[in-house]
């Protein structure tokens, strides 16, 4: 399973996990789906408690998920965001700027949206992607490789 090892020297462990999704959308649309907790969602979220023991904060905006990095996210071992979010920054806008700010710290986008998909050759390198829909297990591998390349760029 996936360890959720410190991105850098300044973080915990075991960190936590920040998930930026549209609370907005309907879990009938097929596009942003899981987005409100969902069954998927719910397994997903029972996996990480189980396996890996982390601690989650939800963001509904990229905008809002700066803040929480930028107050106190010493301790965000990794970012699993939806590309389509609400207000100005998107998924992959919200790449960049993490990117630029911690290339550290493993990041994970996913969509369902064809034209998202296309999107994905704008990211940001060490920035996974999952295309939905998609299983637990899957998050948990891509966030692997996510991890393994921020642990790779280290040294």
């Amino acid at each position: 399973m996936v360890g959720l090892a410190p991105a850098d020297g300044d973080r915990q462990a075991l960190g936590r996990l920040l998930e930026v999704l549209d609370l907005s959308a309907t879990s009938s649309d097929r596009w942003n789906a899981p987005a409100k907790p969902s069954n998927r969602t719910a397994r997903l979220r029972r996996l990480r408690s189980d396996e890996e023991q982390l601690d989650t904060i939800e963001c509904e905006s990229a905008e809002a998920a700066l803040a929480v990095l930028l107050i106190g996210g010493q301790d965000i071992a990794m970012i699993f965001a939806d590309v389509r979010l609400p207000g100005a920054m998107d998924g992959i806008d919200l790449a960049w700027e993490v990117k630029l700010r911690w290339p550290l710290l493993p990041m994970v986008l996913t969509s369902g949206h064809p034209r998202e998909r296309e999107r994905v050759r704008e990211l940001p390198p060490g920035v996974a992607f999952l295309p939905k829909p998609w299983q637990p297990f899957n998050v948990l591998v891509v966030a692997e490789e996510a991890l393994a390349y921020a642990q790779g760029n280290r040294s």
